[in-house]
């Protein structure tokens, strides 16, 4: 068993194409969504992750905007998806669990990059952002990336949430990164249950209500070969 710790925690408009992408182009969210912040953009993201999912080896890429979310989307093998920045594009939530993206089931092979993330003040308990969280009885997750996001609430900046939050999930899961990601207003990152060759780095996690990085173990299984660092 290798395992290094070191740890610092600081402080809608819908337009839908009925073409689909040829392997490896990008596909653009204003394809589908306006990011005009003027309504549910659910549906028309929905579209976009599908279009994705129709084209697996493509790239779902966000522009510059506000895009609006009350539901959780489904993850797929092999998403990637990378925004403009995290300082310009930001998927709010107006709504529901205020999960974005999650999977009960393995998946493989994904990239979530430079997105920004905002729960917006929803009120859940142990509310998720990014959520892969397969049971243990139906394999692992492997080879996923979730990497230089923003994950805030803009309802209550700079304050620790009354609520549990954790933003990021990434249980039983093989080959799995999570760094330089920017998370604040009580987020958490969790992995295990258990995982091996996690590696959590240069993340910074602030105003976190309870732990602020977290490797759980639930049953049978031991979380081993974990890196976390810079954080």
């Amino acid at each position: 068993m290798r395992t290094t710790i070191m740890m610092s925690v600081g402080i809608a408009a819908v337009a839908w194409t009925t073409s689909v992408p040829s392997a490896g182009t990008e596909i653009s969210l204003t394809d589908f969504c306006n990011g005009a912040d003027t309504g549910d953009d659910t549906p028309c993201i929905r579209s976009w992750i599908q279009a994705g999912r129709n084209s697996p080896t493509s790239t779902l890429h966000a522009p510059a905007g506000t895009y609006l979310y009350n539901d959780t989307s489904t993850f797929y093998s092999g998403l990637t998806m990378e925004c403009a920045s995290s300082a310009t594009v930001t998927f709010r939530n107006t709504g529901g669990s205020g999960m974005f993206l999650a999977a009960t089931e393995p998946v493989h092979g994904i990239s979530i990059e430079e997105c920004g993330f905002d729960v917006n003040g929803n009120p859940a308990d142990f509310l998720g952002v990014i959520i892969v969280n397969p049971q243990t009885n139906v394999g692992e997750s492997t080879a996923i990336e979730v990497s230089e996001n923003r994950i805030f609430d803009s309802k209550d900046r700079g304050k620790m949430s009354v609520n549990q939050r954790q933003y990021i999930v990434l249980a039983n899961c093989r080959d799995c990164r999570v760094e330089e990601n920017h998370l604040s207003e009580g987020g958490r990152i969790k992995v295990g249950r258990p995982g091996r060759d996690l590696v959590i780095r240069d993340n910074i996690v602030e105003h976190v209500n309870d732990n602020a990085i977290t490797v759980v173990d639930v049953g049978a299984g031991v979380s081993k070969d974990i890196t976390i660092e810079d954080n």
